[in-house]
Order: C-alpha cells, then sequence, then structure tokens
C-alpha cells in the first residue's frame, strides 16, 4: 500500500526534516534545550543545492554533526520525563539515531560520509512525515514506497489487520497477524491461508510454535530459489528420521553430513565416484556440471513441516482450503455460498470459522472465504450459477448500456424546426438534427 508521503531525495533533506520535526514537537512543559533552540530551520527544511560533491560532503558533515549533537543533548532529557511527554520525542530521537546509523559512516579522522548502497541497514528510514515507509519490491512492477498492509478475514468479518513497514517480506507476516490476536485474547484459527510466500517451512514452524501448536499454516509450497523444474528436488531424495543418511532416487546412500553455517540444517554430499555412471545423471546434475564434481543435498531443520504440509495439501481438504481462498476473490457473494464449518472444539476458532491472510498491494484487497463445512461438500448447481452466471450477466448488461450512450443513434437526436422564411411565413417547419 503506497504511503501519501514521498520519500526525501537525500539523507541530508531527511536529517534536516526530523531535526525540525523533533523542534516542533517539544511540549511546552519541557524547557528546550539551547541546541534546539539555535538550529536554523529554513536551512534545515529547505538546503541549498550542492553542484560539486565537495559541496555536498561539506553540507553532510554539518548536518550529521548537528544531528548527533541534539542526541548527545536531548537523549538525556527524555529519559527523564513521564511517558506521555516521552512517548512523541523518543519516536523522532530513535529515528535520526537510526538514519545516521543506517545512512552514513564515520572514519578514524572525523570524515563523515554516506554508506554504500549494499552497505546501508535495513528497513531504512525515508521519510520524516511517514517513519514505518519503506520500499517494498515484488518481481514484475516497480519499488513503491509504503506500508505491507495485511488482512486476516474469515468469509463475513475481518479477525486482524496489521500495517508493517514496506520492506516486511511476506512471509513475515502471519507471525504478526498471529501475535495481534493473542494481544487481543481472541481464540486463534486452526488453519491460516495464504499464497506461497507463507509456504516455506520455517514460516510453517513459526506458527506452529507461536501459537502452539493450534494454528496450521496452508498454503502453496514453493520450489527451491534457483532450482529448476526439470532435475530432481528435494522431494526425490529420502532421508531418515534422524538426518543421518540420505537416499538418491538411484538407490545410493551418502552418510556424508556436514553442518549449515547458520545451523538451520544439514548439507548431505554425494561424491563423484558414487554418481558415476547413474542412469539419472542428466535429470539430477546439471548440463554444464564437472563430472567429477560432488553432488550436495540440502535440508532445513523444517523440513518435517514440508513434508507434513505436502501430504495435506494433497488431501481433499487441503485442496478445498486452498481452492477456496482463490475462488473467493471473483466475488464476495461465495462468502455467503459456501456453507459454514461446524462447531470446532474450544480453544480454535471459537467454533466458527478458519481465517485466511491476504496483503495489499496498491489498492487491491482480497477476501477469502471460509472452507466448505466438510471436504466432501460441494457448491450445489445453484449456487454456481448465482457466482458465475449472474455476475457475467451484470456485466454484459453494462457493457451493453456504455455502448448505447457511446455509439451515435441519428433517430434518437432532439429535433428543432428551422425559422420562418423572410416573409414571416412558412408553409410547413422543416426539420433539422440540432448541432
Amino acid at each position: 500500500m503506497a504511503s501519501p508521503a514521498a520519500p526525501t531525495v537525500s539523507v541530508i533533506h531527511l536529517l534536516g526534516h526530523l531535526l525540525v520535526r523533533l523542534v516542533a514537537a517539544w511540549p511546552a512543559s519541557i524547557p528546550m534545550p539551547a541546541v534546539l533552540v539555535v538550529l536554523d530551520l529554513p536551512l534545515l527544511r529547505h538546503p541549498p543545492r550542492w553542484r560539486t560533491a565537495d559541496e555536498r560532503q561539506q553540507r553532510l558533515q554539518i548536518v550529521v554533526a548537528t544531528a548527533q549533537q541534539v542526541l548527545a543533548t536531548v537523549t538525556p532529557v527524555v529519559a527523564t520525563r513521564s511517558d506521555s511527554e516521552r512517548a512523541p520525542l523518543h519516536v523522532l530521537v530513535q529515528a535520526i539515531r537510526k538514519v545516521i546509523a543506517d545512512e552514513t559512516a564515520t572514519d578514524t579522522t572525523g570524515r563523515i560520509t554516506e554508506r554504500p548502497s549494499d552497505d546501508k541497514g535495513t528497513y531504512r528510514c525515508q521519510s520524516a512525515v511517514d517513519l514505518q515507509a519503506s520500499f517494498r519490491k515484488h518481481e514484475g512492477s516497480v519499488a513503491t514506497f509504503g506500508v505491507n498492509a495485511v488482512i486476516s478475514t474469515t468469509a463475513r468479518r475481518i479477525r486482524a489487520c496489521v500495517a508493517l513497514t514496506g520492506s516486511t517480506p511476506d512471509s513475515e507476516t502471519p507471525t504478526a497477524v498471529v501475535r495481534q490476536l493473542q494481544a487481543a485474547q481472541v481464540p486463534l484459527p486452526p488453519y491460516l491461508i495464504m499464497d506461497q510466500a507463507a509456504g516455506r517451512g520455517p514460516t510453517r514452524a513459526q506458527i506452529d510454535v507461536l501459537s502452539d501448536g493450534q494454528t496450521q499454516m496452508v498454503a502453496l509450497i514453493p520450489a527451491s530459489g534457483g532450482s529448476d523444474p526439470r532435475r530432481f528436488n528435494l522431494a526425490d531424495f529420502q532421508f531418515n528420521r534422524t538426518q543421518t543418511s540420505c537416499t538418491c532416487p538411484n538407490g545410493v546412500v551418502s552418510t556424508r553430513v556436514y553442518a549449515h553455517g547458520s545451523n538451520d540444517g544439514v548439507f548431505f554430499r554425494f561424491l563423484a565416484r558414487q554418481c558415476r555412471d547413474c542412469p539419472f545423471w542428466a535429470q539430477c546434475r546439471d548440463p554444464d556440471a564437472n563430472p567429477k564434481g560432488h553432488r550436495t543435498v540440502f535440508i532445513s531443520t523444517s523440513h518435517a513441516y514440508l513434508r507434513a504440509a505436502d501430504a495435506f495439501n494433497h488431501s481433499e481438504l487441503g485442496q478445498q482450503l486452498l481452492k477456496a481462498r482463490w475462488l473467493s476473490r471473483t466475488d464476495d457473494r461465495l462468502a455467503g455460498a459456501l456453507p459454514r464449518l461446524p462447531a470446532s472444539p474450544p480453544g480454535r476458532a471459537g467454533g466458527r470459522t478458519i481465517s485466511t491472510l491476504s496483503g495489499l498491494r496498491g489498492a487491491q484487497s482480497t477476501h477469502v472465504a471460509e472452507p466448505p463445512e466438510t471436504a466432501s461438500a460441494l457448491l450445489s448447481d445453484k449456487q454456481r450459477f448465482g457466482l458465475i452466471v449472474w455476475p457475467l450477466l451484470w456485466q454484459a448488461t453494462q457493457c451493453a448500456h456504455r455502448l448505447w450512450m457511446v455509439l451515435p443513434h441519428p433517430d434518437s437526436r432532439p429535433l428543432m424546426v428551422a425559422r420562418p422564411s423572410g416573409d414571416g411565413f412558412s408553409s410547413a417547419g422543416v426539420p433539422h438534427p440540432s448541432r
């Protein structure tokens, strides 16, 4: 969701705007420190345009040094005030501190420089007006400055609504929804349905742990990053329960296990001699792979969740849940057509509904309906007619009406009678179409 605020053009403008807002937010009940009184607010609002790299460097040095001096003076003053007085000031102080840390670096001589793009911090603040907004990028679309708005709904009501900073990955949104439901002390849903952004193992494990097993993530399992769909993937390899051995599709077993650097899984290595003369070489190896190279297979600590999710997604109930999410996007009347779930055990979803999760991208919102009451419950012919045929008829009527308004209709134009001739009389009025 795009923010109404625009990102600033440089860190110099951003720090200047934050300092101006800090002065404006300073309450009258607290004596204003001298370092804020002497600030040149017009210069901070509209810094002069620099024409050379040296001028820009000098301006950056001045504004960062000023901001650091303000932080050193204001921080102890704000810490001693009440919560009501400290809250608006603390937000701005933290924003100034984050901008300096994310955007700038200071060498041993005290020279301040702007960090390279690859070295800047994460979830960077880009606007003094909207501190929560950051850039959100989807493949195939331009970056949007705003928030990642997430809605968890049933067929008839909104269960949770969270606005996260725009740079927040979609895979982290389900945990934010569960935390909001827990903070509101409402029952958690038995299933949380989302697209494949929430289908990876770590996200499923986080939801299971955070909900204490009350909520299960329902989503398609995405393909491994960069993997070739024509080659073997992780599902084609078999592992024992203790994850000490791996069996390839050809039946070769590897017991060479190596821990991953981040401690979130292990690697199994198949040596070149184990793969020699394998009939599945073309399906397992890249065409340009070194014949003497090893074949490694990575299994994460959340692999068990992926195995369970794959089995659930292929079950009849899983297919119904996944299908219901996309069917409901065609027409909100699907909510009334789908039957209600039967009462579930206490502590699950209040015995009534299943929550679904969707992101707001731009101005688009999605609504997900409740699944059928049983795995075999399907829409009746009358319900299908109401959901499919009536919307199509309504759209056809609208199109016909718009065409009638646009296309010319000479026979239906208003007519007017010509004026009489010069003698003031006319034997008959001659109709002429109006101009």
